[in-house]
């Protein structure tokens, strides 16, 4: 299921594709730090209070941190270099300027060049401005930095069990240890 940050980014970044007559590229959108970002509750006797798993949400956190650049990134390449040298509003108000961006900035049948500009408007904002990069400093440090992360998953994860797996599978149970 998609949330709605989902929708707000993958949404304008496909149809910014559509509007050049081109295929959205799967593979790219595939790679959202979103889509596999996961946390396993757990729920409390029936009463209908479901917790985080910390330990899952610690991972998803540091996951989703570690990815959303690359998020950023594949929607930007998506979107093209528009993104960021747009004519203004004020250039499509110019009756001498307005005849060429019609020609040039049309795409594909139904995508005129208002509604790309419109659209390509959007995705600046969200993905290419100042306020972007604010989101992309915040994305690592408002959840605490990638250090802090890890430190929580060393805490957190029963590392005992852990190693006793490795141990089974690489049949070292039998193994005395020297001395």
């Amino acid at each position: 299921m998609r949330t709605g940050f989902d929708i707000w980014c993958l949404g304008p970044g496909t149809k910014s594709q559509a509007a050049a007559g081109t295929r959205p590229q799967a593979e790219a959108i595939g790679r959202s730090p979103r889509n596999r970002r996961a946390a396993v509750a757990r729920g409390y006797g029936g009463s209908g209070l479901y917790v985080a798993n910390t330990l899952s949400a610690n991972m998803a956190k540091l996951h989703f941190a570690s990815n959303f650049h690359e998020f950023v990134r594949d929607v930007q390449d998506i979107a093209g270099g528009l993104l960021v040298t747009q004519p203004t509003w004020q250039d499509w108000q110019n009756e001498k300027l307005r005849p060429h961006l019609d020609r040039y900035l049309g795409g594909a049948p139904g995508w005129n060049a208002e509604t790309r500009m419109r659209l390509w408007s959007m995705l600046h904002h969200t993905f290419a401005s100042d306020f972007a990069g604010w989101h992309e400093v915040c994305t690592i440090h408002a959840e605490g930095s990638f250090a802090s992360q890890k430190m929580m998953l060393l805490h957190e994860a029963p590392m005992d069990l852990y190693c006793q797996k490795a141990r089974e599978i690489a049949g070292l149970e039998a193994v005395t240890a020297p001395t």
